[in-house]
């Protein structure tokens, strides 16, 4: 085993000095804690070779197909390299951490740390999961980020592979800074030899992309041609290197101005370098002193995506500088959101009710409102479109009662259809479509990290909250909303959440009992807050569910023998379906655990077309829409389970499950209005 070497690409971690192992503390704190509640000290880390950091959750279902993957393979790890794990939670409460911790093999940071927690994934800018990351467990120095693919690669030698990575960074950026892995095989648009171009360069970035991926096509290629053309234009000495995943793009098919590598070449060296998938962009840069090519930045793809070539050439100093003056850009731009003086420009069009007509923003707004919101959404997003109508219903109750509060919409959406769709069912004004630069500065001020968000302004134009969505669980009584009026308001609104669950229990208990006196199969819910799904007897065996949460429905009648079937009208909705079946022991949760989420049940999601069954999900099935019927088969005695669309087998789903004394039909859902037959009367295509 060859001794490994600190990467010096990377400055996120601290040097170990004299001789002395990282002080792992400095990143976990004292403890992490196992599985069976006991911790071990997290100065113990330094005595492995590697130490992965894990950041995943139970509600992501690729978190939660990866899971197992990553457990084996650390479980079964060749024993000449020692690693740790460290799972750091993205779950919403304790009990789904718990839950899902107790799967892992490996240590976990408490859930309780969660300042802790947040600075990890700053540290190593997580911004998508499941991500693990690989480090030097004698020096901290990251190997990689992108450990998930080294584990999918490699399994049980994993740890082993990431250990031996940095030398092998080593041995490639030898060969890359004499640029010799480009002799003769790049070439131009036009077909011209690139080389002579690559040696004059100060900067080069090697893009890979595919023509397919929709990170590289819609994003980051777009600013790549952008910061190409602007640092062309200032005189910049940067070339772009092409390399295509895609067997069929040739050098006729790259931009102008950049050299293309063909398929194949260097991928040995670039891989070793940083994993290389769709979108990535390596930056190399001429050491002026020695005339060779150094890493500056082993992906930058994201980052030239959001700031483009201002934070040429996207070393850590430079995207640190065009931080500091984006920074001071929102400032004075803040400024300007006082008195909506950001909104009075002419060339800036506020429509009112979708009728097109431009709105005085003074008139309308400024004067006739107390309160303004600033509503970041868009139609294709799930939860924005189940958040308007409850934004949609409060605003009118406060037009009802006189209270000035005024909303803004400012869209996310794709396209302009999708916005004048989506805008047609707002009752109040909306920022022109067209206006992106507008809508990305208000998001900028306001660090709108995701949507739906709802900024509430004062009539003067200065901040109340970023966070103004909680206004519509208190409602328009607390109206204009400040700090005392929302700890009213939550109070009010607890004592009305504790007598609607009560309220929601006795009336479940009571269609329950009156289900079960007339001799039909009772379908009801085991998992989720009373009152989150309403649901209403059709006929005989026949339920209509409305699943607004995560929730999960059983049938309380359950076999050992023979066969069970069962049918899924899909009536509304776009969110979550795993409909299946689950035995005795089956725990569902709140926290995000379903059907097939466990080993004790199994189902099928036509929304995210897979199939999901002990822990794991895997594609299986088709697509399912509006008015497609799912047909679900148990065959009990041969311990099979198969799946139907409109009467068609998808294939078998489930074969020689274990069961745990008897099955029972299971509906998890989220966001979406089924019909579920649980009997044999009506059903539309029974293959029994």
């Amino acid at each position: 085993m060859s001794s490994i070497t600190n990467n010096d690409n990377n400055n996120n971690n601290t040097d170990n000095k004299n001789g002395n192992t990282f002080d792992w503390t400095t990143i976990f704190g004292e403890n992490a804690l196992l599985k069976d509640n006991t911790t071990i000290p997290v100065s113990s880390l330094s005595e492995n070779d590697v130490v992965g950091i894990y950041f995943s959750a139970h509600w992501c279902g690729p978190c939660r197909s990866f899971t197992p993957k990553l457990s084996e393979a650390y479980s079964s790890m060749v024993p000449e390299t020692k690693c740790e794990i460290v799972f750091v939670s993205g779950d919403r409460d304790k009990d789904a951490f718990t839950s899902y911790h107790s799967e892992m093999p490996f240590a976990a940071l408490s859930f309780e740390k969660k300042k802790i927690n947040s600075a990890i994934n700053d540290k190593f800018e997580c911004r998508g999961i499941p991500m693990l990351v690989f480090l030097n467990a004698k020096t901290g120095k990251l190997i990689t980020n992108k450990g998930r693919s080294v584990v999918t690669k490699h399994g049980s030698k994993f740890a082993s592979e990431a250990f031996e990575l940095v030398e092998k960074k080593k041995l490639a950026m030898e060969k890359i800074k004499k640029l010799s892995v480009f002799e003769d095989a790049v070439v131009g648009k036009d077909g011209s030899n690139k080389m002579q171009d690559l040696l004059n360069a100060d900067v080069i970035a090697i893009a890979f992309g595919n023509p397919t991926n929709r990170g590289w096509r819609d994003y980051v290629k777009a600013a790549l041609v952008t910061s190409h053309t602007n640092l062309m234009k200032a005189d910049k000495k940067f070339e772009v290197i092409y390399h295509s995943e895609s067997k069929s793009e040739t050098a006729n098919d790259v931009e102008d101005g950049w050299g293309f590598l063909p398929n194949g070449v260097g991928n040995d060296i670039f891989s070793a370098i940083c994993d290389i998938e769709a979108p990535t962009v390596l930056v190399l840069g001429k050491n002026q002193e020695s005339g060779h090519f150094e890493l500056l930045v082993e992906d930058a793809a994201r980052t030239i995506y959001e700031m483009k070539d201002n934070a040429y050439p996207w070393t850590k100093e430079a995207i640190a500088a065009e931080e500091q003056r984006e920074k001071e850009r929102i400032e004075k731009e803040k400024e300007q959101v006082k008195d909506f003086q950001i909104f009075k420009d002419e060339n800036v069009k506020i429509l009112k009710n979708g009728n097109g007509d431009k709105v005085d923003v003074v008139a309308e707004l400024q004067n006739e409102a107390d309160v303004i919101g600033l509503y970041f959404s868009a139609h294709w997003c799930g939860p924005c479109r189940r958040f308007t109508p409850e934004l949609a219903e409060l605003y009118k109750a406060c037009e009802a009662d006189g209270k000035k509060f005024k909303v803004v919409f400012l869209s996310s959406d794709s396209n302009q259809e999708a916005f004048d769709e989506y805008f047609k069912e707002m009752p109040w004004y909306a920022l022109e479509y067209k206006n992106r630069e507008l809508k990305e500065t208000l998001s900028n001020i306001f660090e709108v990290k995701g949507i739906p968000t709802l900024v509430l302004l004062k009539s003067d134009g200065t901040e109340m909250t970023t966070t103004g969505g909680q206004i519509c669980s208190v409602g328009a009584e607390f109206f204009p909303w400040g700090n005392d009026e929302m700890l009213a308001g939550r109070k009010a609104a607890k004592l009305r959440e504790e007598q609607k669950v009560k309220e929601a229990l006795e009336k479940e208990k009571s269609f329950n009992a009156k289900i079960k006196a007339d001799g039909e199969k009772v379908f009801r819910r085991i998992v989720g807050s009373p009152g989150n799904c309403d649901i209403e007897r059709k006929s005989a065996n026949v339920y209509d569910v409305d699943f607004k949460r995560f929730d999960t429905f059983t049938t309380d009648e359950s076999c050992d023998t023979g066969r069970i079937y069962y049918e899924i009208e899909y009536l509304s909705g776009g969110g979550i379906l795993q409909g299946g079946f689950a035995d005795a022991s089956f725990k569902a949760s709140s926290g995000g655990e379903g059907v097939g989420d466990d080993n004790h049940s199994w189902g099928f999601d036509g929304n995210r077309v897979c199939k999901w069954g002990n822990s794991t999900s895997v594609n299986y099935g088709k697509e399912w829409k509006h008015s497609d019927v799912l047909g679900c088969l148990a065959d009990l005695d041969k311990k099979k389970i198969e799946f139907f669309l409109n009467g068609e087998s998808m294939g078998m789903a489930f074969e020689n499950i274990k069961i745990d004394g008897k099955l029972r039909i299971a509906v998890t859902a989220q966001g979406q209005k089924l019909r579920i037959n649980v009997g044999d009367d009506n059903m539309k295509f029974s293959p029994l």
